[in-house]
């Protein structure tokens, strides 16, 4: 059916229908009218704000404090979000990195206040290898105490060889004597040297002198100075040295010789000039040496030193190359 028939259809003529042009030209022109219209508005405010400057003012200082307000809020969430990251990451340590991280003093202030063999084991250098030597009999009893009470801990200075660094403390112990607690650094963290604070030796010192001969020498952990004392079979000055050897372990002293040009007595003598200060008394210096032990020990009171194993009492070894 076309618009001719349309015209036709209730039996009349009617004249033909035709398409507005206009109604869809209106239709088109609306959506710019609207935006026209949109843009008039914003400018009509826009003047009448003008006009009025505090109400500016006033719009501003919204705009400020909602953006303070907004950034307050996302740092406070940030920053809780940060410390909860934080407080869920925070590392767990072992018992060994704790250790590790402990400084010499408490070290040392731990090996003392051990209350068994097996907690002082845990601040012994090597501790495991000297477990035997601390269950041993020869073991001064002043050590194998569990805790050890001490009056005093001081500090004595850091001690540097090539191998090693130690920082040395003297514990002063409840019955007035006193030991060296010499704290070793070591890869796995600062542990005491056990031998060195039991002043540990094969044999005591009364065995020694109670003995008489022997055909091995004994080694000895003892201060040791330089000294005049040339008499008996040692009386020439010019074949030997004289050293004062003493120890809080042995009751009075001894004195032992070095045959000069032997290169263990060369050391030694320059070892302790060395450590003599400019025009003062000479110092006890510890050392590790092996003594060959006569029937007239006990009698004269002298002894042949063999051989100076170590200067100090701590063994050297490798711990951490510097």
């Amino acid at each position: 059916m076309d618009l001719h028939d349309l015209n036709e259809f209730d039996g009349k003529s009617h004249p033909p229908l035709k398409e507005d042009p206009g109604e869809f030209k209106a239709s088109e022109d609306a959506g710019p009218r609207r935006q026209r219209r949109s843009e008039r508005g914003i400018l009509v405010t826009l003047r009448r704000w003008l006009r009025r400057p505090w109400l500016v003012m006033l719009g501003v200082a919204l705009v400020v404090v909602a953006g303070v307000g907004i950034w307050a809020m996302a740092w406070r969430s940030a920053g809780e979000s940060a410390e909860a990251v934080a407080i869920g990451e925070e590392p767990v340590l072992s018992p060994e990195e704790v250790a590790a991280a402990m400084l010499p003093e408490q070290v040392a202030e731990a090996f003392l206040a051990a209350e068994s063999l097996e907690e002082r084991l845990k601040w012994t250098r090597d501790g495991e290898a000297v477990r035997g030597l601390m269950e041993g009999e020869g073991v001064a009893e002043a050590v194998a105490v569990y805790p050890l009470t001490w009056t005093e801990l001081k500090f004595m200075g850091v001690a540097r060889t090539k191998t090693q660094a130690f920082d040395m403390f003297q514990a002063v112990l409840e019955d007035g004597s006193s030991r060296l607690v010499a704290v070793v650094d070591l890869d796995e963290g600062p542990r005491v040297d056990w031998a060195a604070f039991a002043r540990y030796q094969p044999e005591s010192w009364e065995s020694i002198m109670g003995n008489g001969a022997r055909e091995e020498p004994v080694s000895v952990r003892a201060f040791v100075e330089l000294s005049d004392y040339y008499n008996y079979e040692y009386a020439d000055e010019e074949e030997w040295t004289c050293y004062k050897i003493t120890s809080p372990d042995l009751e009075g002293r001894l004195f032992g010789y070095g045959r000069r040009g032997e290169k263990w007595d060369d050391d030694l003598r320059a070892f302790l000039k060395m450590m003599t200060p400019a025009g003062g008394r000479p110092r006890l210096q510890r050392v590790v040496m092996e003594l060959e032990v006569g029937e007239d020990l006990a009698e004269r009171g002298q002894v042949r030193i063999k051989e100076v194993g170590q200067f100090g009492w701590v063994e050297e070894r490798a711990a951490r190359e510097f």
